[in-house]
This record gives C-alpha cells, structure tokens and sequence, in this order.
C-alpha cells in the first residue's frame, strides 16, 4: 500500500496504522487521510494473521487536531458538506464495526474530529473546544487506560 500520510505495519499479529502527514506539525483528516485509512483498516480487517489493530500518530505532541480546516472551507454548498461528512462517519463508523479489536494510541493532543475514534463523552469537548487532562479522561470514560509514555 503506497500512502503518504499513513504508515502501516504489522507486529505480532497486531496493525499498526501510524497517520503521520508529511510537513505538518499536526495530523488532520481530510479526504486523502480518510481514503488511505480506509484502505489501511480494510487491510488489516482482512488478513487472518492480524488479531487486533493500533492507531498511533507519527507526531510526538498530537494525535489527530480534527478536520482539516482547508477541506471544510473548499466545500462550496451545503450538499458538498453533508457528502463530506457523511463519507467521514462511514470510516470512523468502519472503526466502531470492525471485527477486530481496534486500540486508538493517544499521546498528546487530541481535538475534533480526532476524538471521534474514542467514546460519545467526546462529544461536549468536540463541540465546547474544551481541553481536559489524561487523567480526567480516564475518569470520565473518554479513556480506557493510562500508560507511561513509551521509552520513558
């Protein structure tokens, strides 16, 4: 799979789906980072060797930032929006069916559209803006578990 915004490997029978836009500080979703994980989870989805799935970002201090914010101001009417964002739901919805157990790795930030491969509690921050620390995360459900950050 050639991709330019997402790596993809395996490791003891686990996918490790790594977006990591090139010349970016930040990973966005736009159309071509939709389509190339949709290729990437299809991919692991289908193979008989991969048990389980990580999403993991390339970026030290964010994990997703949200939509790109050129893609939404490209869109020229209402229609275009909608198919947008409908086209997005389907992939994150693709997450949230998948047969296999998928694990979002966040280290650092993560905001919009980023906190939609978590939990609905995600919802009054994607809306507020609000930022919050890992350790309420954790306790209010947006988060599973706390891990020390790898190497450290």
């Amino acid at each position: 799979m050639a991709a330019e915004h997402l790596k993809y490997e395996t490791k003891d029978g686990v996918a490790v789906i790594k977006f990591d836009s090139p010349g970016v500080k930040v990973n966005t979703l736009s159309v071509p980072v939709f389509q190339e994980f949709k290729e990437a989870l299809s991919k692991a989805q289908s193979d008989p060797a991969v048990s389980s799935i990580v999403l993991i970002s390339g970026k030290p201090e964010c994990f997703i930032a949200g939509a790109d914010i050129a893609m939404l101001q490209n869109c020229q009417t209402a229609a275009e929006m909608k198919a947008l964002s409908q086209s997005g739901q389907q992939v994150l919805q693709a997450v949230a069916d998948s047969p296999k157990p998928v694990v979002a790795a966040i280290m650092g930030s993560c905001l919009g559209g980023g906190l939609e491969v978590s939990v609905p509690n995600a919802m009054d921050m994607m809306l507020t803006g609000r930022n919050i620390r890992p350790d309420k995360a954790k306790k209010m459900g947006l988060v599973d578990q706390l891990v020390d950050e790898l190497g450290g």
